[in-house]
């Protein structure tokens, strides 16, 4: 992917969130899972990683008082003071739990330096899955979470993998025993990634994004909504008019022209579980190997975004701080948590 997206976004500024001593200081268990030939071989079990994440609990509870659970997942220039962690606080105040999950810095991938750009090689969409369902276990036996009570959140790069999360399959293998999540929220991810899903969670399914965000492209969402709803799940669209994209970034509005940032988001990428993936436009296609190294897979990913630049658009991004959409947001999450929450 363009690096210079992530130098620009590594505008952000980055802040330290409290832990609570009874979540191991927020660690879990989760793997390089990367590719579906990975997954369905069970070869990312070979590979563990100590993943990483920001908890923050609603101030004077009980010890051992429970109250519903918000994940989050971060966009492609990771975790952000202005943006997962000031959600996260928000929905503390809501009092919700909260967790931010760190994908990127679980795999010392920290955005900056030598890895911008590297990161979103390194780390797919599947990895932010597989560790929102490795945090979920893990919070589900904290003191303070009621584990029948959960809602995924995604920013962004965040917001593809949410709605990967809606695959039963990859919950079933991490937490087959513990509820699903009652509501999946994508805010300004893409519908660029088709997913052979067998079976849903079941869940309700949102997504939030601006009428100025290239990233909606809506014959793309219309198809994913509509292959969801053949599986009994009915997206809910919410549209915020004249938001551009990450709208609670720190920084003005910026206009980035196609060079720097492509405009990849009317591509199809389907992914299926033997590992294989098309651009459907194109018609490029990758095969992933469960044995393949890492490594090698990194530099096959890199080299794919390359090949199938025929199906790029020519819409430049718009993308930086609109407080009153931000706004909008918040007063959205708050009505669909309420709602997933008690129902």
């Amino acid at each position: 992917m363009n690096k210079i997206f992530f130098a620009i976004i590594s505008l952000f500024s980055l802040c330290d969130a409290s832990f609570s001593s009874t979540f191991s200081k927020g660690n879990f268990t989760t793997y390089e899972t990367y590719d579906f030939s990975r997954f369905s071989s069970g070869k990312y079990l070979q590979e563990k990683v100590n993943g990483k994440g920001s908890l923050f609990i609603p101030d004077n509870i009980s010890e051992n008082e429970k109250v519903p659970l918000v994940i989050i997942l971060h966009t492609a220039g990771g975790v952000k003071n202005n943006v997962e962690l000031a959600y996260a606080r928000y929905f503390k105040n809501l009092g919700y739990a909260s967790f931010v999950v760190d994908s990127f810095g679980s795999r010392n991938c920290n955005n900056s330096g030598s890895d911008i750009g590297v990161c979103t090689d390194r780390i797919t969409i599947l990895d932010l899955t597989v560790d929102a369902y490795s945090a979920l276990q893990e919070l589900s036996m904290h003191p303070n979470v009621d584990p029948n009570k959960t809602s995924l959140i995604g920013f962004s790069y965040g917001g593809d993998a949410a709605m990967l999360a809606l695959d039963k399959e990859i919950k079933n293998e991490f937490v087959p025993t513990i509820k699903s999540f009652s509501s999946v929220i994508s805010i300004y991810g893409g519908c660029y990634n088709k997913f052979n899903m067998n079976e849903t969670i079941g869940s309700d399914f949102f997504y939030i994004v601006g009428t100025l965000d290239v990233s909606y492209n809506k014959e793309n969402c219309d198809n994913r909504f509509n292959e969801l709803r053949s599986l009994g799940i009915n997206p809910e669209l919410f549209l915020i008019e004249g938001a551009v994209h990450l709208y609670d970034a720190n920084f003005p509005i910026l206009h980035v022209p196609t060079y720097e940032i492509p405009d990849f988001w009317g591509c199809e990428i389907e992914h299926f579980k033997d590992g294989t993936i098309v651009e459907n436009i194109t018609n490029t296609k990758i095969n992933f190997v469960s044995e393949q190294s890492l490594k090698s897979k990194y530099k096959i990913w890199y080299n794919f975004w390359d090949d199938i630049k025929d199906c790029y658009g020519n819409k430049p991004l718009r993308m930086g701080s609109q407080p009153s959409k931000t706004k909008i947001t918040k007063e959205y999450l708050k009505d669909i948590l309420q709602n997933t929450f008690n129902p």
